[in-house]
């Protein structure tokens, strides 16, 4: 829907909490013209507050910016481009206003954004020339081929334990825990439970046909510092590496995202031997 507009010199600025065809296109067709900028335009309404906007030269898509948040955060990520003839000249400022706006009726106080690279491999930093480091976005990988699988044999309580290692399963019974794969939709909702059922930890799992996406991860605040999500990871891929090998299918891998931010589920997801496959530096975005 048209959230409100505002005109300034020859530019209009629109602010859209979801974007018709007809706009996307004009989006898809700027960001063509300039592929290195990864605008987020996906049109879905987050919440009752704009969070798309764009600059118009009459008919023209001359600049275009987003911002996507967690409901109840107060920093959102920011994803902007301005046509390169149309740079200097306030496009991007006039933006940044009307965004700024929107964002303080979701509570929203600090944008952060990812610069994107020079030719040389520098962040470009024209439109924040004195940036300050804000925090990094770590894309882990496990690669199970040469992953162990363990011993999977089960003497005992197969419907329980099934596919997973015995030194897995001793964990579990010893515990009183139970570790559950459920299918959804369009995801396999994973979590290890207490023996009345309570979900502890829990996680969703999609698979992207070259790997096996993991996200959602969390803890019950009751539960947390017990190890709990070291065991949930550690069944999901003992789980995996068994149905690979039973039905001779190649080993799993697995992918997640994180926030350095969040210093113990990095350090979880190395215990567990994923790797760093790339990193995204984030800067705050100055007022």
């Amino acid at each position: 829907r048209l959230g409100y507009h505002m005109s300034d010199n020859i530019f209009t600025i629109k602010a859209y909490n979801s974007l018709t065809t007809d706009v996307l296109e004009c989006i898809e067709s700027l960001n063509s013209c300039m592929p290195e900028y990864e605008l987020y335009y996906e049109d879905e309404v987050q919440a009752d507050a704009d969070v798309f906007f764009a600059a118009w030269d009459g008919s023209r898509l001359i600049g275009f910016l987003s911002f996507i948040y967690v409901p109840g955060c107060d920093e959102a990520e920011i994803t902007a481009l301005v046509a390169p003839d149309m740079r200097s000249r306030g496009v991007f400022g006039l933006l940044l206003n009307e965004a700024r706006r929107s964002a303080a009726f979701l509570n929203i106080s600090h944008f952060y954004y990812a610069p994107v690279h020079t030719s040389d491999n520098t962040p470009d930093t024209a439109s924040n020339p004195s940036p300050a480091y804000s925090h990094s976005e770590y894309l882990l990988k496990l690669d199970c081929n040469n992953y162990p699988a363990g011993n999977s044999d089960n003497d005992s309580g197969s419907a329980l334990y099934g596919g997973l290692p015995v030194p897995l399963q001793e964990q579990l019974a010893a515990a009183s825990l139970f570790f559950h794969e459920d299918e959804e939709e369009e995801s396999v909702f994973c979590c290890i439970t207490d023996s009345e059922d309570n979900i502890l930890s829990s996680c969703f799992l999609d698979d992207e046909n070259s790997y096996i996406c993991i996200w959602g991860v969390e803890t019950d605040a009751h539960h947390r510092r017990k190890g709990l999500a070291l065991l949930l990871m550690q069944c999901i891929i003992a789980a995996a590496l068994t149905t690979s090998n039973d039905n001779n299918m190649p080993a799993p891998v697995f992918m997640l995202q994180v926030s350095g931010r969040n210093t113990a589920a990095l350090n979880l997801y190395k215990k567990c031997g994923f790797l760093t496959e790339s990193r995204i530096d984030y800067y705050s975005l100055h007022s």
